[in-house]
């Protein structure tokens, strides 16, 4: 099969932004960003493209939810067969919660391709995620969160806390009394760790991307 086989010009560039921004931000874009990216005046646009590309079987589309795009093929589906020479490795070293804390003490297992120019400068590496912690915002079991490795992240920015030897996935918040990392489900409790406590937790770095499961529709 050829790259997109079947999308027409306009529904690529649709289908690309998508995976692009599923990789940069973690999460899919809302149709209100693909019509300020494309220069729709409106959303029903982006609403026909998007049934369309879903017809081809390349995304499902979640009626009612602000991010319910979801992509049926991982990254690698995608990518042109002469891209694959000049992605970056990214070493896949074990799992990662998205609910209850799993242990992060893991060796590499494997490596992940991706295209050179999918991500900004830095060191990365790559989790499977478990759990549905984190589902409204599009992070699933199965899925593969790509992480920078950094030590601090912004309030709000989805970071891989170590919490003495296990690792989650969740919303990072600092406050002067207490670390408080947050679910995106509200069937999952938020994990409050007091400022005395603050010495057990060590960010392992910032979600830059996300690779998710295939799915047989």
């Amino acid at each position: 099969m050829n790259f997109m086989e079947g999308l027409t010009s306009i529904q690529k560039n649709v289908f690309s932004f998508i995976t692009t921004h599923m990789v940069k931000e973690g999460i899919p874009p809302t149709l209100d960003e693909i019509a300020v990216n494309f220069n729709y005046k409106s959303i029903n646009t982006v609403r026909d493209h998007l049934r369309l590309i879903a017809n081809k079987g390349y995304i499902k589309v979640h009626p009612g939810k602000s991010r319910g795009i979801q992509v049926l093929k991982v990254l690698n589906d995608i990518i042109r067969p002469e891209q694959r020479s000049c992605h970056d490795q990214i070493p896949i070293i074990g799992k990662i919660a998205a609910g209850a804390p799993i242990l992060a003490n893991q060796e590499t297992e494997d490596y992940l391709k991706i295209p050179t120019d999918f991500l900004s400068s830095g060191h990365y590496f790559a989790l499977h995620v478990t759990g549905d912690s984190m589902k409204n915002i599009g992070i699933n079991t199965g899925d593969i969160a790509i992480i920078r490795h950094q030590s601090i992240v912004e309030n709000g920015e989805v970071a891989a806390v170590i919490l003495e030897d296990e690792a989650t996935l969740k919303r990072f918040f600092k406050y002067t009394d207490r670390v408080e990392l947050r679910s995106e489900n509200p069937e999952f409790s938020n994990i409050v760790i007091p400022k005395l406590d603050n010495s057990h937790i060590r960010i392992a770095g910032k979600l830059a991307g996300l690779l998710t499961r295939k799915i047989n529709a």
